[in-house]
């Protein structure tokens, strides 16, 4: 638009403005106000939460500097199921964790409710054991009350999205930790992500926070791309609605329908979609949808707000409000421009999940890039961002695919601790609950998981629960057991089917880089191989969970996981207190595998090169090891365009949320001698101690100049083992597994159980969506035959 014809436009705009105060004054705003606005006779718990069975409590915050918030608790899940029900050890009854959702501008709290209950985040996450709390800030419907301030006066709309973060968030947030006596996971939309990074950045309140996820967050605005929204964002630059007196901007009424239709003249903009031309495509809406929404909402703001937010399209900062004059500026801020809001504040271990769109016309790419550039020294694994190419500003709160791509993704997360009452993760910021210290110093982090959702069934009532061991593979760590959703994965499946469940991580793994004396970033903590797992690690984890539940312990492991318990079962090393083990892609022997990735690898390492370069960690992520991995797929033989096949087989049943999910947090770090002795075991075709490459060296170690062999038929013959491996596995293969039931071929009758899976590679047991009903229902069948 040329700037003669913006200023024509901008003119008409202000015309249209003032004509209605010129023609019939100010009485006829309040009039309008008070028809327009007035909170409909149902509040939003009669409306939209109890006539589903959903218990719902209408309660009143009053902010500092005097408004009325309205807030509404959704205590339970549907019919009242309320996960508090069962106790912990002490006969405490279980509390369900406090989750704030905050909506964006011009809406308020009904956008969460705008879907079926099978749709709608709120209810969802009420369903799932939490205490979900919604917000409603000030000037929606819902909050339109001052304790002395009338919202037909001026001074009641005199306001930004400022002190929506300095004094709405912070007094919402207080009463809920004060009602609940717990943190709080948050969830914002839009501007409620905007008040609460401002908010988070200045320190209020976020010692009573437990993790914070963005839905379309808002930070920056330089470059929206929806032409109506960049146009009023230049009227609003101009602050003629503030000068002709439009301290209220309601979207219903006529002058800011009338303004709208000023916008809308202009050839650029296409108004037959708003909802289009304000978002973006949005791409999974329905009708319906949109007709609950627009029962509803949009909802007023202040006029000054959203001169605020065109600031800062304008400034390209994210500052307070600027008075436009350094005058003013001083009086309220002490300096002549604006304060910026500084991100990089918001702690770095904070745990921070966004999730933006391709198509999102407010919360644009690039603005999204510059906000997390502004968090680019948060903690590694505390900030995770998902990106959704085909979706736009509302399909986040509206969309009917949202449950799926979005929030099952957001209460996975969330319940990696709760309700599953003492699982923590510190991808999420939630400590470990448990360390074991290995003979030789290693600190290793464990997770428990000592009841299902509904809490019951723990030690401190009716029956006592049987534990269960989870132990990961080689270059990935405990989260493995946890990247799909609740019904998917098998360590929250084994809690809900009455498991006590432990989760290993072994040495040099994220979450156990530390040692009684010895730093990761020396050599010396890499100083160990799968002989020290197996002998140091997995006795130690075990024997800890031994001596808690005063039961012998079910195992499951996958992979490495499958290697380390072969090892230390054939040796003896705490086998009387295990009760059965179920082995996933077994590993023991490594010379018929089929990955030419693999196999390139283990020729290198085989050589041991890294060592001898001295590269003692293994990191998949380090620049090192990105360049040792570019050059083996310069071999022709080698096809690394997927490289997950490349090294697993084709796996048939993972989906693109789950392999998301698995790069946000694998891979993990192993020692290179670690992987020198895979390729050994690959190499020689036996399983044996590491090959100190040298007899004289072999004898210092182990008193013989031959490493010692694992004799797997030492291992008890009565003790129940179920072995599952798949026709596709590149790793695990057919032929491998094949030698491993010869070492296992006098097992005592019925106490060796075998699966095939024709179609299975090495991931699918751990991440396939199909595992569950294919894997994960018999090993619960045999664990419970032998309880």
């Amino acid at each position: 638009m040329g700037v003669s014809k913006f200023l024509r436009f901008l003119r008409f705009g202000i015309l249209l403005l003032i004509q209605p105060y010129l023609a019939f004054g100010s009485s006829r705003l309040a009039s309008e106000r008070s028809i327009v606005l007035n909170p409909p006779p149902l509040g939003i718990c009669a409306s939209a939460v109890t006539k589903y069975g959903y218990k719902c409590q209408e309660i009143d915050v009053t902010t500092k500097d005097g408004y009325i918030l309205s807030v509404q608790r959704i205590p339970s899940g549907r019919n009242h199921v309320d996960g508090g029900r069962g106790r912990g050890r002490g006969g405490e009854r279980r509390k369900r964790p406090p989750v704030l959702l905050q909506h964006g501008v011009l809406v308020d709290g009904m956008a969460w409710f705008l879907n079926s209950p099978e749709q709608s985040l709120a209810l969802m996450l009420a369903d799932n054991g939490f205490d979900v709390w919604i917000a409603n800030t000030r000037g929606t419907s819902y909050s339109r009350r001052h304790v002395f301030l009338d919202p037909d006066k001026p001074e009641f709309w005199n306001w930004t999205w400022d002190e929506i973060a300095a004094s709405d968030l912070p007094a919402v947030i207080t009463y809920i930790f004060r009602q609940t006596g717990q943190k709080i996971h948050y969830i914002g939309h839009s501007l409620g992500t905007l008040i609460a990074l401002a908010s988070f950045s200045e320190g209020k309140e976020i010692d009573k926070m437990k993790s914070c996820a963005m839905l379309s967050p808002i930070a920056y605005l330089s470059h929206m791309t929806t032409t109506l929204l960049v146009v009023a964002a230049k009227v609003f630059l101009g602050e003629i609605t503030v000068v002709f007196g439009l301290a209220e901007f309601n979207p219903k009424g006529e002058d800011v329908g009338r303004f709208l239709k000023a916008l809308c003249a202009d050839p650029n903009i296409d108004c037959y979609d708003l909802m289009s031309a304000i978002t973006g495509k949005n791409c999974c809406l329905n009708s319906s949808t949109v007709e609950v929404f627009l029962r509803s909402e949009p909802q007023s703001t202040s006029t000054k707000n959203l001169v605020h937010m065109a600031q800062t399209v304008r400034d390209r900062v994210l500052a307070k409000y600027d008075y436009g004059n350094p005058v003013f500026n001083l009086e309220h801020y002490g300096v002549p421009r604006p304060p910026i809001y500084n991100l990089s504040h918001i702690p770095k271990d904070f745990p921070l999940f966004m999730s933006h769109g391709g198509e999102d016309a407010l919360s644009d790419l690039k603005d999204v890039a510059s906000l997390l550039d502004d968090l680019k020294f948060h903690d590694e694994g505390k900030l995770s961002v998902q990106y959704v190419k085909k979706y736009a500003h509302a399909d986040f709160i509206m969309g009917v695919t949202a449950k799926d791509v979005v929030y099952d993704k957001i209460i996975s997360l969330l319940l990696l601790i709760q309700p599953y009452p003492a699982l923590r993760s510190s991808r999420l910021g939630f400590d470990s609950a448990i360390v074991v210290t290995t003979e030789d110093g290693y600190i290793l982090s464990v997770q428990r998981i000592p009841a299902g959702r509904q809490g019951g069934g723990d030690g401190g009532r009716g029956r006592i629960r049987p534990p269960v061991l989870l132990q990961h593979g080689v270059l990935v760590d405990g989260m493995t057991w946890l990247l799909n959703s609740p019904e998917e994965s098998l360590a929250l499946i084994l809690a809900d089917k009455g498991f006590d469940v432990w989760i290993a991580n072994t040495r040099g793994t994220s979450y156990s880089r530390r040692h009684v004396s010895l730093d990761p970033d020396m050599p010396e903590f890499w100083n160990w191989t799968w002989d020290e797992i197996a002998a140091r690690d997995l006795p130690a984890v075990i024997s800890y969970i031994f001596q808690q539940t005063g039961q012998k312990i079910h195992y499951v492991g996958h992979s490495l996981g499958t290697l380390i318990a072969l090892a230390s079962f054939s040796e003896g090393k705490q086998i009387d207190k295990m009760k059965s083990a179920a082995l996933l892609s077994p590993i023991a022997y490594l010379s018929h595998m089929t990955t030419a990735l693999g196999v390139v690898a283990a020729k290198v390492f085989a050589g041991e090169i890294t060592i001898v370069f001295g590269l003692a960690e293994f990191n998949p992520k380090g620049e090192e090891v990105s360049r040792f991995l570019k050059d083996l797929c310069a071999d022709p033989t080698v096809d690394c365009y997927d490289l997950m096949s490349a090294l697993t087989g084709k796996n048939c049943c993972l989906n693109a949320s789950t392999v998301d999910a698995f790069l946000r947090s694998e891979p993990q770090s192993t020692s290179t001698k670690n992987l020198v002795h895979l390729a050994q075991t690959v190499r020689d075709g036996v399983l044996a101690k590491y090959d100190y490459g040298n007899p004289a060296f072999n004898v210092e170690h182990y008193g013989v100049p031959m490493p010692p062999i694992y004799n797997l038929s030492n291992i008890p013959k009565d003790f129940p083992l179920f072995m599952s491996y798949g026709g596709q596995d590149a790793l695990s293969d057919p032929k491998d597994v094949a030698n491993l039931l010869d070492d296992l071929k006098l097992h005592d009758e019925g106490k060796l159980s075998v699966q095939y899976i024709k179609e299975y590679a090495h991931a699918d047991f751990i991440m396939g969506v199909t595992a569950k009903d294919v894997v994960y229902d018999k090993i619960i069948s045999f664990f419970q035959r032998n309880q």
